[in-house]
């Protein structure tokens, strides 16, 4: 944090020097102060919507480079690093994984991967856009739109505009995102039958978010779109697919790659968390494949991808540290069956053959009540003449039914 040197080679001293200038715009005057903010907000390609976060502390400090960084990481990272690992809780949730070590484990990954020391590293309040990544990811987890929920929606459209003016490249991931969400939760409305009214609750959201997003950012968006973006970063990065592919296995690893991959093929085997792996495999791909178009994944750009990374990685994790059950979890409880299907399945007492009494409808349309007793073996008496003191036909499951059931129910 305080090796100074790194902060001042290639473009990772903007952040501070936006710092420094949003510093002296309020301290002028508050309506400059305010205009300045909002031009840059609405129209600038570096946007300064993270060190908002970061003059909660900075204004209580000597406005160093050093204070800068140590305040970008209480304003930006730590709160980055509190979504995804909700997101690594809720996959532990998902998957049942109760072992005491799973979160810490998850938050030492978290802390010491060297792809998010960079930013820590070169006061690049970049990682911060994890946070809204995470709040999406977490409202989006059960695929569904049968209902608009206010609370809900309004947190998913207000994560998506914070993110969107965090860093432009953002973008590509929130366009992956949620391509592969609407794809997906369509299908499961086909599937339950409910698809005119999720299509009609998707179109009516969507159709808000649009306008609530590019009507703000419409000057954001025409300078994106008549920037060449491939002109303006070509010098500093080689473009394609297959270069940046090399590029992330420099910046990974081998090992980190094949666990994110084994991490991937335990999400889909899953049913609990397949749908969600599958999206964001998608998204994640998507993402890469628009971005290179225009330039090269960098340290701070491959943070489109670090969230198909983690998540994979921490459901790798807790599928290793899921509790092992050699049977299935059994409660006792009582079975009500109506008449036509009354027999003695779950009668205990009936089993250990004890004596116990039925209430009969009588002929007189009146009720009685009668003991009587099942005798289980059959006794010859005056003529081998079998004795039964009550009879009535009941049908117990068999093995075969049984595995039907539990070859039904939703368990893994």
């Amino acid at each position: 944090i305080f090796y100074r040197r790194t902060l001042y080679m290639d473009d990772y001293i903007n952040y501070w020097s936006k710092q420094d200038l949003l510093r002296s715009s309020f301290g002028t005057n508050g309506f400059y102060g305010m205009s300045v903010l909002l031009d840059n907000l609405l129209r600038a390609d570096y946007k300064v919507f993270s060190n908002l976060f970061v003059s909660i502390f900075y204004q209580f400090t000597d406005h160093s480079i050093q204070a800068f960084m140590i305040c970008m990481f209480l304003g930006c990272l730590l709160p980055a690093w509190y979504a995804v690992l909700l997101v690594a809780e809720k996959i532990g949730q998902v998957l049942e994984t109760r072992h005491p070590l799973y979160l810490p484990a998850a938050g030492l990954m978290l802390g010491l991967w060297p792809l998010l020391m960079n930013p820590i590293t070169h006061a690049m309040p970049d990682a911060q856009g994890l946070t809204f990544l995470g709040i999406i990811f977490l409202l989006c987890w059960d695929y569904r739109f049968e209902k608009l929920e206010p609370g809900r929606l309004l947190g998913i459209f207000a994560a998506t505009f914070c993110l969107i003016i965090t860093r432009r490249w953002y973008m590509y991931l929130v366009v992956g995102f949620y391509a592969w969400y609407s794809l997906l939760v369509l299908a499961g409305a086909v599937r339950n039958r409910r698809f005119g009214r999720t299509l009609g609750n998707m179109a009516i959201f969507g159709g808000i978010s649009l306008v609530g997003i590019l009507g703000p950012l419409c000057l954001t968006f025409l300078n994106i779109l008549s920037t060449d973006y491939g002109d303006v970063y070509g010098a500093y990065y080689g473009g394609g697919i297959w270069n940046n592919i090399l590029h992330q296995l420099d910046f990974q690893g081998w090992l980190l790659i094949l666990l994110t991959a084994a991490g991937l093929g335990v999400g889909l085997a899953f049913r609990a968390i397949r749908w969600p792996a599958f999206c964001l495999a998608g998204a994640t791909l998507t993402a890469f494949v628009l971005f290179v178009q225009a330039q090269s994944l960098g340290y701070h750009q491959s943070l489109i991808l670090v969230p198909g990374y983690l998540c994979f990685w921490f459901v790798l994790l807790a599928a290793l540290s899921r509790v092992k059950k050699a049977g299935l979890d059994a409660c006792d409880f009582a079975v009500i069956l109506d008449e036509a299907h009354e027999n003695h399945d779950h009668d205990m007492e009936y089993l250990h053959g004890k004596t116990h009494e039925h209430r009969h409808p009588s002929h007189e349309e009146a009720e009685h009540v009668h003991p009587h007793k099942h005798l289980h073996e059959q006794e010859h008496l005056d003529g081998h003449e079998q004795l039964q003191e009550h009879a009535h036909p009941h049908e117990h499951r068999g093995l075969t039914e049984i595995f039907q059931i539990i070859d039904q129910a939703d368990m893994t």
